[in-house]
């Protein structure tokens, strides 16, 4: 009965695409955002000022655009909702996509606790690149096509891929 309300609670946060009052309303006063300590700015954030200023607001400044894009949405009976998707980032004209599980914990139709873990390093290497480095222009060789970091030039040898995007449950 309350998986899919949870569902959906967790589904409209991805919805509203970073919009703080949104995001804000659906958070318990006291909610606890646990990020990996591997990720850019990985800690414990407390209440929803802390995850705004000092997570969110410090992660922006490393990127030009950075966005969250939850694709499959599964629930249990004990009030959790699990979420896998992408983060996508840009930092001048590098590119960062990077897959992540987030676990929601939910209490009276409000989000109390959300734990991530991601594969940090793509977007790490994506925050610590520089275009200075290149003189104002990434190096590429000659020919050669801008690739997003975590996109594999070709699959995996063994032959695991990615599941489609979109098939939410």
């Amino acid at each position: 009965m309350f998986r899919s309300a949870n569902i959906e609670l967790a589904r409209r946060v991805y919805a509203a695409n970073g919009d703080p009052a949104a995001i804000t309303e659906a958070m318990a006063p006291e909610v606890i955002w646990d990020v990996a300590p591997g990720f850019l700015r990985g800690g414990v954030y407390k209440g929803a000022d802390s995850i705004r200023n000092d997570f969110f607001g410090q992660l922006g400044r490393l990127f030009d655009s950075f966005c969250v894009q939850g694709e499959e949405f599964f629930g249990d009976d004990d009030n959790h909702v699990f979420v896998y998707g992408h983060y996508h980032a840009t930092k001048g004209r590098g590119i960062a996509v990077a897959r992540f599980i987030h676990l929601w914990t939910i209490r009276d139709g409000q989000l109390i606790r959300m734990q991530e873990a991601s594969d940090s390093l793509i977007l790490d290497r994506l925050a610590q690149s520089s275009e200075e480095l290149a003189g104002g222009r990434p190096k590429r060789r000659r020919g050669s096509r801008p690739q997003p970091a975590g996109v594999p030039r070709q699959p995996p040898s063994n032959g695991v891929t990615d599941p489609p995007a979109g098939r939410g449950r």
